[in-house]
Order: structure tokens, then C-alpha cells, then sequence
């Protein structure tokens, strides 16, 4: 992380400013709703909002977005008011944003340059301070519908859920976070965990418990399917959420056994899209495929 005058974000959990409109400011005549992947509803509506020299601007698509920088969300919709005539702009929506644009193609990229997020080769620059994904203790992921993207190149169409994340270590954020409400725009990704050759079935109703962890869970049979109600669940707290489950940097343990990574004849893997990670310290984000692999001399492959 490259520092140069960091100024800080308001308190996570804060709820966003709301935008104010100019008088001739009209109300929606047309809404029209879409279902992303993940079950999520956004609405997308034809609302002009006003602008500071009186004219208005239509919303011809919208969605959801967060930005997670240095360990606090960033409040976009108070940053998009000093941009109130631009093609691309923040409302209010509970506590999710959501951001709107006009009939103009906007990249990702150019959307977040409105809210004061610079996009950099690897990684992104705000208010002074850089943060390349490159570097040991700082990771960003830039995703869109849970894949990752070129912000530089991607242009936003209706119902994205947008996440920008931007995390150093050692995490300033207590474990699991601030939670997020169901209704709300929260992170999902995949588990796929194995123990000698067997795959464990998350669809067990000892794992799909309904309320069993408000900030990480299954639901209604969605397994392998997880959701995060927090920016800052780690794998090692997901994990150990589930009856007879704990994964640690140095152990594994599956109904109630545990696999010590110094026991001889045994090794396993967790990684997360491919890399393996610490899953003491990596914090889920949006579109993650988490793999947890346990092999023993004594079982099979």
C-alpha cells in the first residue's frame, strides 16, 4: 500500500447521505424489475433527477454497488452529490446504493472516478493512497455479478451488483462485521470441500439450519451456494459456523476429527479461485470459489 495523505471513511455501518434533488425533480412513471443469478431484485426505473442548472436526467439502467477501501465501506452515495449533472450518479436505497446512468455507455471505471475511486493497473487509488493487489499484506478484487472484470473496459448494464474491495492485513474490522440484511446487497460464492476423495454434501440439513448464523449460511438447498451477510467474513469463521467443521491455517477438522498439517501422511489445501490463501485472514468477497481439499495415507484419492 502506497500512502500520500490517506484520509479516512465515515464509520462502517453509516447509513448514505441522501442525494438531494432539484425542485423540478419528477417522480417515476415506470419501473421495471429484474432477478440477478444470486436471487437479488433490483429495479430499474425511468426517475429523472435533477441537476444543478435545473435540467433533468433519466436513469435508463441501474443497480446495486459497495466499495470496501482500507477496511471501512465507502459511503458512494454522498460522494456522488459533487457530481449531480454527470451521466453516472448514486441514489439511495436503504442501506444498499445504487447507482444509476443514462442512456450513455459508462464503464465501471468512469462510474467510480465520480465517487473519488481511481482505477490503477492493479488496483485502485483513493484520496491519496494506492492499493495494488500486487503487494503481500493488500488485496483487490473488482467484480461485477461475482466475476471478475476489466473496470477500465466493462460497461454497466441493468440489475449489475457491483463490489469493489480494497482490504490490507492486518484487518482494522472486527471478524464477522457489520451484518448485512438479506434484503440487502450482501456476498455469495461456492464451497467445494473434500475429505479422502469424498465430497462433504453441505445440503445436509445439520448445515442448511435455517437461522443457524445470521452472517454466514446456506439456504433452501442451495448448497454449495454460500452468502456472507458481512464484507468481513473469513473462511476460518464461515468454516466454523457449520456443526463439526473448523478450518485453520495449520488444521482441518470434519465430523469432529481433526487433521493436523503436521501429521504424518497428511495433507491438505484451502484455496480460493485457484490460490491457495490463509484462511485465518482472507475475507470472502463476491463470486469466491473456496476449495478445501483433506488427504490422508489411510484414506483415498
Amino acid at each position: 500500500m502506497v500512502t500520500a495523505g490517506c484520509a479516512g471513511f465515515g464509520t462502517s455501518g453509516e447509513q448514505p447521505t441522501q442525494t438531494e434533488t432539484n425542485a423540478s425533480t419528477t417522480q417515476p412513471t415506470e419501473e421495471q424489475t429484474t432477478q440477478s443469478d444470486t436471487g437479488q431484485t433490483t429495479t430499474q426505473s425511468d426517475t429523472d433527477n435533477g441537476t444543478s442548472d435545473g435540467e433533468t436526467r433519466s436513469a435508463a439502467a441501474s443497480g446495486r454497488m459497495a466499495v470496501v477501501v482500507d477496511d471501512e465501506r465507502l459511503d458512494v452515495s454522498a460522494a456522488s452529490e459533487a457530481n449531480d449533472t454527470s451521466s453516472f450518479w448514486i441514489e439511495d436505497a436503504g442501506a444498499t446504493a445504487e447507482w444509476q446512468r443514462t442512456d450513455e455507455d459508462v464503464t465501471l471505471a468512469e462510474g467510480l472516478s465520480k465517487l473519488g475511486v481511481n482505477v490503477t493497473e492493479n488496483g485502485i487509488e483513493y484520496e491519496g493512497t494506492t492499493y495494488q493487489d500486487t503487494e503481500n499484506d493488500t488485496n483487490v478484487a473488482v467484480r461485477v455479478n461475482g466475476e471478475s472484470v476489466d473496470a477500465d473496459e466493462y460497461v454497466l448494464q441493468q440489475g449489475d451488483e457491483v463490489w469493489v474491495v480494497a482490504i490490507t492485513h492486518p484487518l482494522d474490522q472486527s471478524v464477522p462485521g457489520d451484518h448485512i440484511d438479506h434484503d440487502e446487497l450482501h456476498v455469495h460464492g461456492h464451497v467445494n470441500m473434500t475429505v479422502d476423495g469424498e465430497n462433504v454434501n453441505f445440503s445436509k440439513p445439520k448445515y442448511e439450519t435455517p437461522g443457524h448464523n445470521q452472517h454466514f449460511h446456506f439456504e433452501g438447498d442451495s448448497a454449495p451456494l454460500w452468502h456472507a451477510h458481512s464484507w468481513s467474513v473469513t473462511i476460518e469463521y464461515g468454516m466454523s459456523t457449520l456443526a463439526g467443521i473448523n478450518v485453520t491455517e495449520d488444521s482441518i477438522t470434519y465430523d469432529n476429527t481433526t487433521y493436523e498439517r503436521s501429521d504424518p501422511g497428511t495433507s491438505f489445501t484451502i484455496e480460493v479461485n485457484g490460490e491457495s490463501v490463509d484462511p485465518s485472514t482472507y475475507v470472502l468477497k463476491d463470486g469466491d470459489q473456496v476449495t478445501i481439499d483433506v488427504e490422508t495415507e489411510n484414506g483415498t484419492s
